[in-house]
């Protein structure tokens, strides 16, 4: 009965353990990486860079530091308060700078529309946002993002 009663210990121990020796089923690849960015990629970064400076010089040196100093806040603050801010940015604005800002995002929009003709991705009849939201998006750097669109667009 001893004999019995080791040998099937042994068994007992053997069964597991070459069961854990079997070699593991072969792990899947991963998934191939993202295309990189296209041509139209790269084409509306050029034309978002070309209205952020176009925007940025068409402000006062005042309005400007406003601005840094409100997306600096946002930055920050545990709550932002976007819709305050592009507010701040609305009421400060002259009439001048607001017709100006508006020209550039106009024709920037226009010719990312243009250039988006026939793609998939066009978006057209989305309302724009005010002046004072556009502002905050352009003083933004290109990436995600917290600010979210005005109301109603």
């Amino acid at each position: 009965m001893n004999r019995f009663f080791i040998a099937a210990l042994g068994a007992a121990l053997i069964v597991p353990v070459a069961a854990l020796a079997q070699p593991a089923p072969p792990v899947a690849p991963p998934p191939p990486m993202a295309a990189p960015p296209g041509a139209d990629w790269q084409q509306m970064m050029q034309l978002h860079q070309q209205e952020r400076a176009k925007v940025l010089a068409a402000l006062t040196p005042e309005h400007r530091t406003l601005l840094a100093n409100l997306v600096g806040q946002l930055a920050i603050s545990p709550t932002p308060d976007v819709d305050g801010a592009a507010a701040k940015l609305n009421a400060a604005l002259s009439p001048g700078e607001k017709d100006a800002i508006g020209k550039i995002h106009d024709e920037t929009r226009a010719a990312m529309q243009a250039s988006m003709q026939g793609h998939a991705g066009a978006r057209g009849g989305r309302a724009a946002p005010d002046l004072g939201h556009m502002l905050l998006m352009m003083a933004i750097p290109i990436g995600p993002r917290s600010v979210r669109p005005a109301p109603g667009s």
